[in-house]
């Protein structure tokens, strides 16, 4: 449960990140393009002996690790672009409620059972996370394109990275191989990060930020523990993924309220502190089903 744990905390903390990136107007790609930079450091200085077998990685890992480390980068500029149009609640909400996604796919892929009280807690899950972040409505506000397609696009990537990462370390991972796997992921996303990087500057797009490069030393740690929590959570309990994955999730999304409201001074309404009671209520019914 250490690495549940550290999975939840160190999630939490990416997007308190990137609200000070938005605080202090810190280029929020510059900071995500260096923070995979940083992954792909501390995952050499945390295991150095990890270098040395990427090269002896199965080959059939190869493309799982490329569609991972570009879904990343990806899904993670596109978050951005959605805290920037449509804010931090519903970029949350888009993400959060696409555990839907490894939801079934755990249940179709993995041979586990749809009971009654696991389809009841994915049930209150998914209604937690909604009204923890559901936002005060606006009078007289419309609805661009944008505020549409972004939350539907990280809706959809997330929920298939998820299920990429949960796919990839039942069929073709061990805990040897889990660490140079993770740092061949970061790495594909930092070569892509760098290519676009270097465009922009060539363009004049981009102009060098240095407090970026510290924002990205804060992102890219937690980022690279976090997922490498993560995956070693579903080695250590292969069974139950259906459960575990939105315990994850909605862990997060409280945490996230928690956070928002001792740091940032966030106020919550009626219907956001009834959405945290219902995730801990469905935390407790999932996690009971996997006992």
């Amino acid at each position: 449960m250490l690495f549940l744990a550290g999975s939840v905390f160190l999630s939490a903390w990416l997007n308190i990140v990137f609200k000070l990136c938005n605080r202090y107007g810190i280029n929020v790609f510059q900071t995500i393009v260096y923070n995979y930079a940083i992954c792909v450091l501390t995952g050499l200085w945390m295991m150095p002996g990890e270098a040395r077998q990427l090269t002896g990685l199965a080959a059939s890992v190869w493309p799982f690790a490329l569609m991972l480390g570009l879904g990343f980068i990806l899904t993670f500029n596109l978050t951005a672009l959605t805290v920037k149009h449509n804010g931090v609640a519903t970029a949350t909400v888009a993400t959060k409620v696409s555990l839907v996604i490894p939801f079934l796919a755990s249940l179709m892929l993995y041979g586990d059972q749809l009971t009654v009280l696991k389809g009841a807690g994915m049930a209150l899950t998914l209604l937690a996370v909604v009204l923890t972040f559901m936002p005060q409505r606006s009078a007289g506000v419309g609805v661009s394109r944008a505020s549409v397609w972004l939350p539907v696009s990280i809706f959809i990537g997330c929920g298939l990275l998820d299920t990429l990462v949960k796919y990839t370390e039942h069929h073709h991972l061990t805990n040897d191989t889990a660490g140079p796997f993770l740092i061949l992921c970061f790495g594909v996303a930092c070569m892509a990060g760098i290519i676009l990087w270097v465009a922009g500057l060539l363009s004049g797009s981009i102009v060098f930020q240095p407090k970026a490069l510290w924002a990205g030393i804060l992102l890219g740690i937690p980022n690279y523990f976090s997922i490498w929590c993560l995956i070693r959570f579903l080695k250590a309990y292969p069974d139950h993924s259906s459960v575990w994955i939105p315990v994850n999730n909605v862990a997060i999304v409280v945490v996230n309220v928690l956070v928002g409201l001792l740091l940032f001074r966030e106020s919550l309404s009626r219907t956001n502190k009834i959405g945290i009671g219902v995730a801990l209520l469905a935390i407790m019914l999932l996690s009971s089903t996997a006992s």
